[in-house]
């Protein structure tokens, strides 16, 4: 991992601020001063010290959260609200896994877990995503078929593995790409329009149950579960 990642993922140092640090020479990895941005350590066997004070090497946690339209991912932003404003400080060492726009809404997983994190955002890994949306107009046939074969939008090919229609205008997308603000294109494309959206599903996690703006802890034999699958 990235020393840089690797700061950010486990104090509450942005990257900026990671840079800064390296670039004063305040960072040391065993028992070497780095000044490289790129240098990569090992999480398990590397022992990373700020000055003289240890970057700890935390517990992993993990819960699920769901998002309330209205907040942005990310630990600051100067304009909006930030997920971190509604969940409070204390879960500030926490990163989320897969953003969602600020009107979206639906299942976070939430976790200092940087290994985790990286091979669920990854593409290689292809995670499977689900989301319930709800459009201005019902999906004909024709419009269904393009966003299973693929709609070119901006150089790319943006599409869904399937979608189950719950009634004319309320249907469940599944992909395993994770693209910003992939579905809402390619509904635009259809000139068609997303009224609500709401991830219902990440990897083997589901929000099930879980009340807007409630976070709580996964199982354990979840997580094991998905590192299993993830090996």
């Amino acid at each position: 991992m990235k020393l840089i990642k690797f700061i950010s993922r486990s104090t509450n140092y942005s990257r900026r601020d990671a840079e800064k640090l390296i670039k004063s020479e305040k960072i040391r990895v065993n028992d070497e001063v780095i000044t490289q941005y790129s240098y990569s350590v090992d999480p398990a066997s590397d022992n990373v010290y700020i000055g003289n004070e240890e970057i700890s090497k935390k517990e992993n946690k993990y819960f699920k959260f769901y998002k309330p339209k209205g907040y942005v991912c990310s630990k600051k932003d100067e304009f909006s609200k930030t997920i971190y404003d509604y969940l409070g400080k204390n879960y500030l060492y926490l990163n989320y896994v897969g953003r969602l726009d600020k009107d979206s809404e639906g299942l976070l997983i939430m976790t200092n877990d940087g290994d985790l994190q990286y091979k669920l955002t990854h593409p290689s890994y292809e995670i499977k995503r689900e989301y319930k949306i709800h459009l201005n107009h019902k999906l004909k046939k024709e419009d269904q078929k393009k966003i299973l074969n693929g709609i070119r939008d901006n150089g790319v090919i943006l599409k869904a593995d399937s979608i189950k229609k719950i009634n004319n205008k309320r249907y469940i997308l599944s992909l395993h790409t994770g693209r910003k603000r992939e579905i809402k294109r390619m509904i635009k494309n259809l000139e068609i329009r997303v009224l609500n959206l709401k991830r219902i599903k990440y990897a083997n996690i589901n929000i099930d149950n879980l009340e807007t703006g409630e976070i709580k802890k996964i199982d354990n034999e979840k997580i094991n579960k998905l590192k299993d699958f993830l090996k």
